[in-house]
């Protein structure tokens, strides 16, 4: 799960001091200065109806883990950082399985690592029911790409590679896209790829459509069923695109969502679609709207088989 959701839509404060104090929070945290961010936070809360909770954990046990961690470089774009007492006796084999995942993802996808990316193992005490994000999430920061892995998950090595591949995905998408990509899409994506080595059925709820997808997915009060049924969709989807159009051709959408010629913008612009609305267009000859209702029958029609 990646946790780019923005925080303005959490902000209980309204254009109170307090919510400065939290912005300034969030500036230090995407360059991952954490240690910074939770001295600040320290000081107004999580809000008065606790808005800010799951913000203030993330922080926390993030700057708990820098706190006491070390790190070990992978290669030239790949470092994890743990904590030895928790993770050290494993973190060797914990690399390769990690590498391993991303080298997959990539080939899949067909991108060549580039973007510097941290791995941190959390604090052991990171680990709860209260845990939003038990299997991982994803921040673009600054200098690198952060995913945090919970320490739980890295003792189980089918459980780690799903995660890192599913996180990674994230990685891939956001450089591909140049940051473009709407949320719903990412996950298709990364669910697609986490679940690559599987064919299993998909318990999907209700259908969605795109902007219904993509509140439910951004929304910081959607529950964790409708998340779960969210997510479900979402690999519905990758399966739908992959099975359809190739592999090859996500890799295709996601580069014109990065399409950034001076001709191809003023025509999308004349034509008033977004980025994504043209880069479906020209990848699959459709509307969004379209695509989420063959996508749809075509997971009505894997439920029947």
């Amino acid at each position: 799960m990646t946790a780019q959701t923005p925080y303005d839509q959490q902000m209980p404060f309204g254009m109170s001091p307090e919510r400065s104090v939290w912005e300034l929070a969030i500036e230090r945290y995407e360059v991952d200065e954490v240690l910074d961010a939770r001295s600040i936070i320290e000081t107004v809360g999580v809000g008065d109806l606790g808005n800010m909770v799951r913000w203030y954990r993330l922080i926390e046990y993030e700057a708990l883990t820098r706190q006491r961690s070390v790190y070990s470089e992978i290669n030239k774009w790949l470092t994890i950082e743990y904590i030895e007492g928790e993770a050290g006796d494993i973190i060797e084999i914990t690399g390769e399985r990690v590498l391993s995942a991303c080298d997959t993802a990539a080939k899949i996808l067909g991108y060549e690592h580039s973007n510097p990316v941290l791995i941190t193992i959390l604090v052991d005490e990171a680990e709860g029911p209260w845990e939003s994000s038990p299997y991982g999430y994803f921040y673009h920061k600054e200098p690198y790409d952060k995913i945090c892995l919970p320490l739980c998950l890295i003792q189980d090595p089918e459980e780690v590679c799903k995660s890192v591949m599913h996180e990674y995905s994230h990685v891939i998408t956001d450089s591909m896209s140049d940051g473009y990509a709407p949320r719903w899409l990412e996950e298709a994506i990364s669910v697609m790829i986490e679940e690559s080595a599987e064919d299993k059925p998909l318990d999907i709820a209700q259908w969605l459509t795109a902007p219904e997808l993509e509140w439910c997915l951004e929304n910081p009060q959607s529950t964790d069923d409708d998340l779960y049924h969210a997510y479900q969709q979402c690999g519905a989807i990758g399966r739908y695109l992959v099975s359809e159009y190739g592999v090859g051709s996500i890799s295709k959408l996601l580069l014109e969502h990065a399409n950034e010629g001076r001709l191809h913008n003023l025509l999308r612009l004349a034509r008033n679609k977004t980025r994504s609305e043209e880069a479906i267009r020209r990848t699959f000859r459709q509307t969004i709207a379209k695509l989420f209702e063959k996508a749809s029958r075509y997971s009505e029609s894997a439920l029947k088989d």
